[in-house]
C-alpha cells in the first residue's frame, strides 16, 4: 500500500502551482510509469482511482497523460474503458486540451484489443462531436474489418474532420469492397470550402490506394466524374504556371531583408521558395501520371516520399527563421514560435518610423549582440536563441501616429526583458533635438 501511494505520488509530481506558473520545469516520472506497466493489470485498480479524480476535478491535470500512457501498454478490456472513460470526460466538458492527443494515443496502442468498445463507445456518444473525433482520429491506424461498418456511418458525420479520418482509416483497412461508398466523396459539398477541399482530396488518395492494382478502373472512375478531364487539365496547367511564376517574382525581387543578416534571410526565403515549387509541381504531375496509368503505384507512392522529404526541408528552414518569413508574407504567422512578451503602444510621429529611431534601436541591439535586419518598417534582431521583432502600423484616422509593437521570441530569462523593452521604448518614444 505504501509503494503504491509513492507511486500514486510521483504520477502528480507536476501537478503543483509551481509548475503551473512556470517556476518550475516539468518533470517526467519516468521510473514511476515504467514500475506500473511492469505491474500490468494489477496496476489497474491504481489507475482507475486517477481516472475517477480526474473525471470528478473536470481539471486539465498532467497526470493524466502519465496515466494514458501506462493503460496503453497494459492492455486489456478495463484498460481500454478507463481510457475511453477520461476520453468522453474531457470531451463533453471541454476542460482539457491535451488529453484527448494522449487517449488516442493509448487507443492506438491497445489496437484491435479497443476495437468492440470503440465501437459501443460511439454508438452510444454519436452526438458528441469531440469525442467522436477522437475516436475517428484514433482509429485511422487500427487495421480490423470489424470497424468497417462504423467507419462507413462516419462518412456521413456533419463534421468534415471525422469524415476525413474515417476515409484514412478506410484505405488502411484495404477492402476494395468500400469503394463505391467512397466515390461519391469526390464530390463532397461543404459550407467550408478548405475542409470540402480536404476531405475531396482524402477520398481522392483512398481511392488512389485501395485501387493501387487495378489502375485502369480508378481511371475509369476518375474520368467518369471528371477528375480527368480537359478541364482538370487546363486548370493542372495554370496552377504550374502560377507556382513557376511565384519563383521567379521570389528570385527577381532582390534583397528581401538588409543589414546584418540581409543577404542570409533573403537566401533562405529563396530557397524555401524554391522546395516548395519543386515539390508542388512534382507532386501534380505526378498524380497525374499515375491516374494516366503512365507510373506504377509503388513508384508513385516513392516520389511522394521524397516530396515529403522536401516538405520536412522547408519547414526546417521556416521554423529556424520564423520571424523573417512573418514579416515578408502577411499571410505567414510564427509557425508556433514562443513569444515570450508583447509590448504594443501608440506613438506619434513614427509613422514612417523616424530614421533617427530607426538607427539608434539598431546601433544598441547590436551592442548586445544582436545581428539585426530590416524589413520596410519592421527590425529583425537575432541572437543565439533569442530574437526580438519591431514593427510599425499606422493608426487609423491619425496620420502621424504609430501603432508600434515588440516582441521578444523565443527563449528570454523573466529578468532579461523588462531592462532591453525600457531601453528601446525610450528611443523609440525620444524625439530628435530641434536646432536653435
Amino acid at each position: 500500500m505504501e509503494r503504491e501511494q509513492s507511486l500514486v505520488s510521483s504520477l502528480l509530481i507536476n501537478d503543483r502551482e509551481e509548475v503551473y506558473d512556470d517556476q518550475e520545469p516539468v518533470t517526467e516520472p519516468r521510473k514511476a510509469i515504467e514500475e506500473l506497466v511492469q505491474m500490468g493489470e494489477s496496476a489497474v485498480p491504481i489507475l482507475a482511482a486517477l481516472v475517477e479524480r480526474y473525471v470528478s476535478e473536470k481539471v486539465g491535470r498532467y497526470y493524466i497523460e502519465y496515466v494514458m500512457e501506462i493503460l496503453g501498454r497494459v492492455g486489456g478490456e478495463q484498460a481500454v474503458e478507463l481510457v475511453l472513460r477520461a476520453l468522453l470526460a474531457c470531451s463533453l466538458d471541454d476542460f482539457d486540451d491535451y488529453a484527448p492527443s494522449t487517449c488516442i494515443k493509448s487507443l492506438r496502442t491497445l489496437k484491435k484489443t479497443a476495437t468492440p468498445a470503440i465501437i459501443k463507445f460511439v454508438q452510444e456518444n454519436y452526438g458528441t462531436q469531440y469525442a467522436v473525433m477522437a475516436i475517428a482520429e484514433a482509429i485511422e491506424e487500427i487495421r480490423d474489418q470489424r470497424l468497417i461498418p462504423l467507419l462507413l456511418k462516419l462518412l456521413k458525420y456533419p463534421d468534415p474532420v471525422v469524415v476525413q479520418s474515417a476515409l484514412v482509416s478506410l484505405q488502411n483497412q484495404d477492402d476494395k469492397s468500400i469503394v463505391p461508398h467512397i466515390i461519391p466523396l469526390l464530390k463532397y459539398e461543404h459550407e467550408n470550402l478548405a475542409e470540402q477541399r480536404e476531405v475531396r482530396e482524402r477520398a481522392l488518395s483512398a481511392l488512389e490506394g485501395l485501387l493501387r492494382e487495378d489502375q485502369s478502373r480508378l481511371r475509369s472512375i476518375l474520368i467518369e466524374h471528371h477528375i480527368l478531364s480537359p478541364e482538370s487539365l487546363r486548370e493542372l496547367s495554370k496552377e504550374v504556371s502560377s507556382e513557376i511564376d511565384a519563383l521567379a517574382w521570389a528570385y527577381e525581387r532582390g534583397l528581401v531583408f538588409k543589414g546584418d543578416e540581409g543577404e542570409q534571410l533573403t537566401a533562405l526565403l529563396k530557397e524555401r521558395r524554391a522546395k516548395k515549387t519543386i515539390r508542388t509541381v512534382l507532386e501534380k504531375l505526378t498524380r497525374l501520371a499515375y491516374h494516366e496509368t503512365i507510373i506504377p503505384y509503388d513508384e508513385y507512392q516513392s516520389i511522394l516520399q521524397r516530396c515529403n522529404s522536401l516538405e520536412d526541408s522547408e519547414n526546417n528552414i521556416k521554423r529556424n527563421i520564423a520571424e523573417a518569413f512573418w514579416l515578408s508574407d502577411p499571410e505567414a504567422d510564427l509557425l508556433g514560435v514562443n513569444v515570450a512578451k508583447t509590448e504594443e503602444r501608440q506613438v506619434k510621429g513614427c509613422h514612417p518610423m523616424p530614421r533617427h529611431a530607426k538607427e539608434r534601436v539598431c546601433s544598441i541591439l547590436q551592442s548586445k549582440g544582436f545581428a539585426v535586419s530590416e524589413h520596410y518598417d519592421s527590425i529583425l534582431a537575432r541572437s543565439g536563441r533569442r530574437s526580438i521583432v519591431i514593427t510599425s502600423q499606422a493608426v487609423e484616422g491619425k496620420r502621424v501616429w504609430a501603432n508600434i509593437r515588440i516582441r521578444l521570441c523565443r527563449e528570454w530569462e523573466e529578468h532579461e526583458m523588462a531592462p532591453i523593452l525600457k531601453e528601446l521604448w525610450e528611443v523609440i518614444e525620444s524625439r530628435p533635438m530641434m536646432k536653435k
